[in-house]
Order: structure tokens, then sequence, then C-alpha cells
């Protein structure tokens, strides 16, 4: 430990940040860079358990999961543009982190989306459109004959009907983690072990509070940020004027598989020799109204196979058998042979921040000095690039050029409109219940959805919710008497944003 950080004061900093992954550490790295003499503390546990971006695939992704005609809707292309934006400033970032690790890294640009049988009708419709916007944003993405991809290798029921080649990239989450920890070590940052357990909002100070367990300690600040994904909860319950007014974190939970081969194979080739010559991300679109399957190569030879994805109101440590189960099937079946004889590793839990709408936390609350980089879902990786530099410029008091929309205390953002949410809800659950082995007749489909939706109408009536559409991830929570108490659903239309 240098001596400048020795002589600071850990006990009560400038600002405290609460969660050491990808949303903590890329904005204490933001904060140090614009005012190198701040007194920054970074509390997260060192293992990480639970933690999003360690058990992510990193994939730097804006256009991948793009739903159709989505970016219709104004607080959908609000969230979309933190990614895009994202993008650009990717290789510049991993060449300054690349300074304080053992080695270099960077982006590996490219990734293939897929439309196969396997999925839902109108799959080609989303890639036409990921072309649409991907051409909007002035990135380059164009149709790819399958078989120029030599190593792609699906069985004969799930042969794609089109590809389509993204910008997307990918780079490993753990040299990322690793690289902002020795950077802010070197620039006098403090990383504490531990986690918070109480948090007081300042009432005759103006300090809020934090207490870390293993310390036994109170830490003090004016500023404090929750960047500790759905752990920041329970704390946010201790303090009943901000959980009023700030969209409830849910535990979205999500496993993976780390594939290898055993070294026969390496010898012999197995099924499929050039599934080692895999260069690009390759992955289908958003099914079930969750991120699809998607295959990432791992320079180390491995391949990340993900993932599942649940919403949840309590945490669960283990992958349940019926995501695990769903993935190892969908990798040899839609994307290669090759994987039969792979060996796995389970990836997992880790928990997706994902508030009660769906849509992130960012931003100053209504309390002065509390702050949010939270609520991200699927996109936190991703958006850090872009969002930590402005949150950071927010902080400091400068310009301020956060999305107004997604600032923490907030009313709830509609998920399109309701007969829309109501349309895809059904049409996503299908999807859901198919990937896990329904099969519904193509005459029964359409009478099928039909009764999805009415069984989801009937969600919306019991609870009295008009001119509001619930997002299909957190429909479950609405159908629960238990948790839809829990939620705390705001009564009546005048707490609804528009969207």
């Amino acid at each position: 430990m240098n001596d400048r950080l020795c002589s600071k004061n850990t006990t009560s900093p400038d600002i405290i940040i609460l969660g050491n992954s990808i949303s903590g550490l890329s904005l204490a790295y933001s904060l140090i860079k614009e005012s190198p003499d701040l007194n920054i503390v970074v509390v997260g546990p060192k293992g990480r358990k639970g933690s999003a971006t360690t058990a992510a695939g990193a994939m730097i992704n804006a256009f991948g999961e793009l739903t159709l005609n989505q970016l219709s809707f104004p607080a959908f292309r609000e969230r979309f543009e933190l990614a895009a934006n994202a993008m650009p400033l990717w290789d510049n970032l991993c060449a300054e982190l690349s300074e304080y690790s053992d080695r270099p890294f960077n982006i590996k640009w490219g990734s293939y989306v897929i439309s196969n049988a396997k999925g839902r009708d109108g799959e080609k419709h989303v890639l036409q459109y990921i072309n649409k916007i991907s051409s909007e944003y002035k990135y380059e993405s164009s149709i790819i004959d399958p078989d120029s991809i030599k190593w792609y290798s699906p069985a004969p029921d799930a042969v794609s009907n089109q590809i389509i080649s993204i910008p997307d990239g990918r780079v490993n989450p753990h040299e990322v983690l690793a690289a902002y920890e020795c950077a802010l070590t070197a620039l006098g940052v403090k990383l504490i072990d531990d986690k918070a357990s109480q948090f007081k909002i300042a009432e005759t100070s103006v300090k809020h509070q934090v207490y870390i367990s293993e310390h036994k300690q109170w830490l003090a600040a004016e500023k404090i940020v929750f960047a500790n994904g759905t752990f920041a909860q329970q704390l946010i319950d201790q303090a009943p004027v901000l959980q009023k007014q700030t969209p409830r974190l849910l535990w979205g939970a999500g496993s993976a598989l780390r594939i290898t081969f055993p070294d026969w194979i390496h010898q012999y080739g197995g099924l499929e020799p050039n599934i080692f010559n895999m260069d690009k991300v390759i992955r289908t679109i958003d099914r079930g109204g969750a991120c699809g399957l998607h295959v990432v190569p791992r320079d180390d030879g491995s391949f990340y196979v993900g993932a599942s994805s649940g919403v949840w109101m309590e945490p669960e440590d283990k992958p349940r058998l019926h995501a695990i189960n769903g993935i190892s099937h969908a990798v040899i079946d839609e994307i290669s042979k090759a994987f039969f004889y792979g060996t796995i590793e389970l990836i997992g839990n880790g928990f997706r921040p994902v508030t009660v709408d769906c849509f992130p936390l960012i931003g100053e609350s209504d309390i002065s000095g509390i702050w949010f980089s939270n609520g991200f879902k699927r996109d936190g990786f991703t958006c850090s690039a872009s969002v930590s530099p402005k949150l950071a410029k927010a902080i400091l008091g400068q310009k301020n050029e956060l999305p107004e929309i997604f600032k923490p205390s907030r009313k709830l953002i509609s998920y399109k409109s309701k007969d829309i949410a109501i349309s895809e809800a059904a049409v996503n659950h299908a999807a859901g219940d198919m990937m896990h082995g329904l099969h519904v007749p193509s005459f029964a489909y359409d009478s099928y959805i039909q009764n999805k939706q009415i069984s989801i109408s009937k969600i919306y009536q019991q609870r009295n919710i008009e001119d509001f559409g619930i997002h299909p991830e957190v429909l479950h929570f609405y159908e629960n008497d238990e948790f839809f108490t829990k939620i705390n659903h705001p009564k009546g239309k005048a707490i609804y944003a528009d969207s």
C-alpha cells in the first residue's frame, strides 16, 4: 500500500461506492481520473459471489438483443443508446487498462446472429430489423451464407434460415476486473474486501453511513453510490423514504457453461474439428423473454455457453436443472454437434440487477448524496464504458448528461403499451415453454397464443392495472399475491412515466 493511500481517512472518505464489479470499479476509475485527489472507497467482497459480471459472457453487446420495432418506444431507444454509445469507447478503455494488466487485452469484434426453425415465427424479421438499426447507427452488418462458417454444424432440424454478421464483440470479464483493480490501487483508491449490511441516511449530519460486516465498522461519506446490483435492495429497505421512491431491484439469475474438450478430441478431431476455429460470438436473438443462446469462444480454447435467465424475489445460489438442460441441448442442436463430447463446468448463478420495470437506475436520487449505477439487467458491462464517465462528472458537480428518464427516484416506465405487453408476453412465454420441450402443432399455435393472452389479461384485471405494460420477464410477480405485495406496485395512472 502506498503512502498516499495510507494517508487517506478510510472511515470518512469523500465518496463510498458499494459494489466492486464492473459498475463500481469503472465508476471509481472515472472519478479518480477526473479528480486525482479524491478520497474514494470501494466496498465489495473479493470473491464476488453472485456477481453478474463474473458469470457473464461479457459480450460488448448493443445490437444482438434488439427485438422487433423496439426502438419505436423512447425509453427503449434511450436504453439502447447507453450501449450503442459505449461501443466505440471500449478499444481505448482496454488500451488504458492494459497498462495496468499483466498482459494486454482487447475487444474481439464481430458476432453472428442466427434464425432457425427452433425459434418462433418472425425471427427473420427481427434479424432484418437488427440490420436496419445497425445501418442507422453507422455500423456494418450483413447477411451471411451459413456454409461460409466452417465451424457451424447444427442438427438438420435446426439449420439456419438466415444469419447476419453484426458489430458486437467480446472480452474476458475477469481480465477487465483485474485490470481495474490494479489501476485503482495504483491511483490511490481504497478497495475494501467486505460488504455493507446496514445503511443510514444522514439526518443530523451531512454524511450518510454504511456498516461493513467483517470489519465491524461504520463508514461515512457525503456521497454514497449503490453500484452493488440487487444486493443494494436490503440496504434500501432500511431507509423507507428511499425505498418508497425507488423501483425495486429483483434478482435476475443467470447460469452458463464453460465447455472444454478432452485431449483425445484435440488429437483426433471429434465430431467437428473446425469447432476450434470459432472466431466470433454466435447467438440466437432473444427468446422466451430472455437473452437466447450464445456461444463465446475464449482465448484459452474453452467456450462460454449461456445463458439461462430468470427473475426471482430471492437469490438462488445454484443453477436450475431445466436451465442447464436447455442450454446443453441447444448448443449441440443449434450450433455444432462437436459439443456433444464437450466437458462442462457450471458458471453461476450470477445475479443481473433487474428493476421491477426492467429499466436502469442512474444518477442521484431525490435524497441528496445518494447515487445509483444499477438495474442494468444484461447491459451493465457494455454500458459501463459510457455511463461511468458521465456519472462521475455528475457526481463531481460538472455537466450532467445522464438520461433523466432513468433517474433513481422516478415513476415506473411502461413496457411499450398494455396491449403490446400482453401480446409479447404471450409469445415470449410460449417460446420459453417450447425451449424447454413443449411441442405445439402448427395448426394449434394461434389458439395456444390466444389462450395465453387471455390468461395474461386476467392478471392485469386482477391487479386493476390500466394504461401500463408489464415487462414479460417480471409478469409472474404480478400473478402471485405475496410477490405482488413485495414489489409494491404503485396504484393509479399518475405513477407511470411517459415511455
